[in-house]
């Protein structure tokens, strides 16, 4: 029986906690991640299609972009008994962003911080992409809204941000649009796209928006301004996870891969094994295993992804026939077969 209290979404960092799902897989939002998750998710036909035998070696490399609260467990147990080798599949945008935050440092914010004071948000590439409800979650509560401000081009060059950062320090402001909206904002908040630098920029560009958000902060020695960099990341569960049980750093998902968990972000390399998500099809995964979801097939709990509060993940229809669960997917030796539960329970 379909639930119809309200319920939380486990299919997109935002974790939004107003969704009601029909007997028919409809949802009450409007929001393509969440139609598509639950309708794929509640399919009764969906079924597992196996490639060729593979070889494996003796340490299954693992991706995933992000993981409720009992697959991480179940991943970092694996990972620590030197099982599997667990990497995070982001953008490099998001990759180069979170290793100029590791050595820098920033001023952050959560989305409640952003929701309640920004007066000013800037936004860099496309964010909707993978958060399409993002700006119903930054509705403030007298229906205001604070001011947009949007790159020119949908990706950011080193060079651009070097220019705003210029024009703030005194420079000319003919040469950036929108930069007397950041000069005046007294919560000035930057949301980034996960394709948001240009290709082969990624790292030169987080480097300078970092500095940028920090000197902004300096700025004429005003205490009343703020600048903040709002980061949701899809794998905050997996990692804060790893982090306090063994204090590892996941790296961010280079070729090859064995087992993908969940779909493939853009430009993903091939996996052997699909877990989850929609079938790829074959240039993206040899095979491809339909999973028992959290937050649809049994409850659990997940990290939203400004990493500021655990949520409920409940269960609202038993799992069809031919889903399973990830321990059946990972093979058992290097015969290139998953374990025979796995196999058994998708014919």
């Amino acid at each position: 029986m379909i639930k119809t209290a309200p319920i939380v979404c486990p299919f997109c960092p935002l974790h939004c906690d107003d969704l009601i799902v029909d007997d028919q897989s409809n949802v009450n939002v409007e929001c393509s991640i969440a139609v598509n998750g639950f309708r794929n998710a509640l399919d009764p036909s969906v079924r597992a299609r196996t490639g060729g035998d593979h070889v494996w070696g003796d340490v299954i490399r693992v991706s995933t972009a992000g993981a409720s609260l009992s697959l991480s467990r179940t991943l970092a147990e694996q990972l620590r008994n030197g099982r599997i080798e667990l990497s995070i599949d982001e953008s490099p945008t998001r990759s180069a962003t979170r290793a100029a935050i590791a050595r820098d440092g920033i001023i952050s914010a959560t989305l409640g911080d952003v929701r309640k004071h920004a007066d000013v948000i800037w936004v860099l590439g496309n964010p909707e992409s993978e958060l399409p409800r993002l700006w119903e979650r930054l509705k403030q509560t007298d229906n205001a809204s604070p001011r947009v401000v949007r790159s020119q081009s949908e990706t950011v060059t080193a060079n651009e941000l070097a220019d705003i950062a210029y024009t703030l320090k005194g420079g000319s402001t003919d040469r950036v649009a929108g930069v007397e909206e950041i000069a005046s904002a007294k919560y000035f908040a930057i949301i980034i796209g996960p394709d948001a630098f240009a290709v082969g920029q990624e790292l030169a560009a987080a480097e300078m928006l970092i500095k940028l958000v920090l000197d902004l902060n300096l700025g004429d020695g005003d205490s009343s301004r703020r600048a903040v960099l709002v980061s949701i990341d899809p794998a905050a569960t997996l990692r804060a996870l790893v982090a306090w049980q063994s204090n590892d750093v996941l790296p961010t998902t280079s070729a090859p891969i064995d087992v993908r968990i969940g779909n493939p972000i853009a430009n993903s390399p091939a996996a052997k094994i699909q877990w989850g998500g929609t079938d790829p099809g074959n240039d993206l995964a040899d095979s491809f295993f339909p999973a028992i979801v959290a937050g649809v097939h049994h409850s659990d709990a997940i990290i939203r992804g400004d990493s500021t509060v655990t949520l409920p993940l409940s269960m609202i229809a038993p799992a069809t026939l031919g889903r399973v669960a990830l321990e059946d997917v990972l093979p058992t030796n290097q015969s290139g077969s998953p374990s025979k539960a796995g196999a058994k329970s998708t014919k």
